[in-house]
């Protein structure tokens, strides 16, 4: 008799334990809808405010034009040092091809391959970059300037 009762509660306890556990997980799950209406809400509330300032800035009054036409004209940045350094080298690279471009006639332009060798000071038609003057050779590497600056292409690819 005595180990029927220690039966029953024990089936007693495993049921109670399995009605906490269902009523935390329900518990858990409808925390998380209300998060998620609760973040859905702020959602729409920052679109139909963003949506609504456009139509407030729209309605200026006249004093408000007036503080706006009092206000100074932002200063441009002052480049730095690196700044015009870097465009004084961009113009003189820009001249420089302008006269080789010039001088163009006077060499045949190749047309650039990948697989093909090339010698320094010869003129180049890129596919995607245009005319270009090779400058050097190094390491199968040429150094070509183009109308938009400097770049490395590759020659005698063996693929």
């Amino acid at each position: 008799m005595a180990t029927k009762k220690a039966a029953k509660k024990a089936t007693a306890k495993k049921t109670s334990t399995k009605k906490t556990t269902k009523t935390t997980a329900a518990k858990k799950e409808t925390t998380k809808s209300t998060s998620k209406k609760k973040a859905a809400s702020k959602a729409t509330e920052k679109v139909l405010n963003a949506q609504a300032a456009p139509a407030i800035e729209e309605q200026e009054t006249p004093t408000t034009l007036k503080k706006a036409a009092e206000k100074k004209p932002a200063k441009a940045k002052k480049p730095t040092k690196k700044e015009q350094a870097a465009a004084k080298e961009m113009n003189e690279l820009m001249e420089k091809w302008v006269k080789l471009k010039e001088l163009d006639h006077e060499i045949p332009t190749k047309k650039y391959k990948m697989t093909d060798v090339y010698s320094p000071s010869t003129p180049l038609e890129h596919p995607s970059l245009g005319w270009g003057f090779i400058l050097s050779v190094q390491n199968n590497r040429l150094e070509v300037l183009f109308e938009s600056g400097i770049k490395m292409l590759i020659s005698n690819y063996k693929g």
